[in-house]
């Protein structure tokens, strides 16, 4: 994916079996769209559902800017992403956690 998107007719010249139009490879940015777009459903799946498997009537919106965010963080990296998000959940979490035991309003 990383050859494809850097340069498609490098990816071609390297071999890389695709259905190429106009020197782009079809093949492997149709999938990589398929795959990203259902992991993104996946995810907004389960936000909705909540952790009780209960459907709740608004979501928090600024989850967008918070993956900007954590992006950054991790350097665009695969793996760094991963970390920066769970050091920004952990932190979301426990702030609310001690928000409720302090009995601090919203």
């Amino acid at each position: 994916m990383r050859v494809v998107g850097s340069s498609p007719k490098a990816a071609v010249y390297a071999g890389i079996k695709s259905d190429v139009y106009n020197g782009l490879c079809l093949r492997i940015i149709w999938l990589t769209l398929l795959i990203s777009g259902g992991l993104a459903g996946l995810a907004s799946v389960c936000q909705v559902l909540g952790f009780i498997g209960q459907l709740h009537p608004s979501i928090s919106p600024g989850y967008g800017y918070t993956a900007i965010i954590a992006a950054f963080i991790g350097r665009l990296n695969p793996l760094g992403i991963i970390l920066s998000s769970l050091l920004i959940a952990l932190l979301s979490v426990d702030g609310e956690l001690v928000q409720i035991k302090l009995g601090l309003p919203f």
